[in-house]
């Protein structure tokens, strides 16, 4: 009798997480680039933005807690498959060639977490991110990484454009000054996606679990649009 109700008391409990899974999965965490080699061995990233592991490991613990799916887009610029780099090697010294891929700790990939390699600054060109995101259903993308004004924005602008519902965490974006990313989420907040601190997405998160998963909510949540 005790052994029936144990295994009622487990199947109750693995509903209750198929539901509570069910409901995230149209949702998707992508993490761009937060390799080694834009943050730890890139003194004006990691200066400026000291808290950024802390920040990403809080938000990627609580959203694979509830069941949200998590990709990670990383760089890997070669000039036999990135084109793009003979120019701008001419006209900027900040291009990386190395290719060298290894995450930082907070960042590395946990299981099959899907993990896409890009050779530009945007995570769907030359990838099959999309192809990743539409076969398994993924309507609405968190978004975070480095660096926020470039290839975070280039990646969630063009989620945008491709028809996903797109939010950027920007304490969970570096770059080479806090100053490019504020005028990064200013410029872009309810434009090319929604702007949601990182306390506001924790909260809703936690919410969710028992007043349901409403990306409607989360805008609401966001910061404004500024008007020029």
């Amino acid at each position: 009798h005790q052994s029936t109700e144990i295994q009622n008391l487990h199947a109750q409990i693995a509903r209750m997480h198929s539901a509570a899974a069910s409901q995230y999965s149209s949702w998707c965490v992508c993490v761009v680039d937060i390799q080694k080699e834009f943050y730890s061995e890139c003194d004006a990233v990691k200066e400026s933005f000291p808290d950024l592991p802390t920040h990403v490991t809080s938000l990627l613990t609580k959203c694979r807690a509830v069941g949200i799916d998590v990709v990670h887009v990383r760089a890997n610029y070669k000039p036999e498959h990135s084109p793009w780099m003979d120019f701008s090697s001419a006209i900027t010294d900040s291009v990386r060639r190395s290719g060298d891929m290894s995450p930082e700790e907070c960042a590395k990939e946990i299981g099959d977490e899907k993990v896409v390699t890009k050779p530009t600054f945007n995570g769907f060109i030359g990838t099959d991110l999309e192809l990743h995101l539409r076969g398994t259903h993924k309507e609405n993308l968190i978004f975070l990484g480095i660096m926020g004004s470039c290839c975070v924005l280039l990646t969630a602008y063009h989620a945008n454009l491709l028809g996903f519902r797109t939010f950027v965490v920007p304490e969970c974006c570096g770059d080479r000054s806090q100053e490019l990313i504020d005028q990064t989420m200013e410029a872009q907040s309810r434009r090319a996606f929604c702007v949601v601190p990182l306390a506001s997405m924790l909260q809703w998160l936690e919410e969710t679990q028992t007043n349901g998963c409403d990306w409607s909510t989360l805008v609401k949540l966001s910061a404004p649009r500024k008007t020029y």
